[in-house]
């Protein structure tokens, strides 16, 4: 489903049921942190948090994962929400607060059973075949990090060009 380019080998996560996410479970989140006041470069990060909260009405985008972690996580998002296993039960992607105090050590997250869903509609149009529980890389389809009205966004590059998959 899913190629990307290296001169490592990476081994790839497999799917899990985010159906199957509880409160109070660990969850990790991994991904590459934007540079920040001591640490002037990109870093790859790999932070613990718990899930504190599974909303029953997910907010705008399918943000339905509540969970708790220690600091902010700029550039991270879009990368995989793990549970202890190391399967990948979400994505990571916003930031809770609010206007007046900023962030208040909360980020939200899209289960992985909803982006799949939501993805299905997009199978005939990106070409690719159905999601089961793994990602494989027998497909064509490459996604990639850019900014759109500055606003970040992860698209998929198909024989139509270039389609945004996910807003933040």
């Amino acid at each position: 489903m899913l190629d990307f380019s290296s001169t490592q080998r990476y081994r790839v996560a497999e799917l899990g049921n985010s159906e199957n996410v509880s409160r109070n479970q660990s969850v990790y989140v991994s991904g590459w942190l934007n540079p920040i006041p001591g640490i002037n470069q990109r870093s790859y990060q790999f932070i613990e948090g718990k899930i504190t909260s599974l909303l029953q009405q997910p907010e705008d985008g399918g943000y339905a994962l509540v969970y708790s972690n220690i600091g902010t996580y700029i550039g991270m998002s879009g990368g995989p929400l793990l549970n202890e296993q190391g399967q990948v039960v979400g994505i990571n992607g916003r930031a809770a607060g609010d206007s007046i105090t900023g962030p208040v050590g909360l980020y939200l997250g899209i289960p992985i059973s909803r982006f799949l869903t939501a993805r299905n509609p997009l199978q005939q149009l990106l070409a690719l075949p159905a999601v089961t529980n793994s990602i494989s890389s027998s497909s064509s389809a490459q996604f990639y990090c850019d900014k759109s009205n500055e606003r970040p966004e992860t698209r998929v590059r198909t024989s139509l060009g270039f389609i945004p998959v996910i807003v933040w």
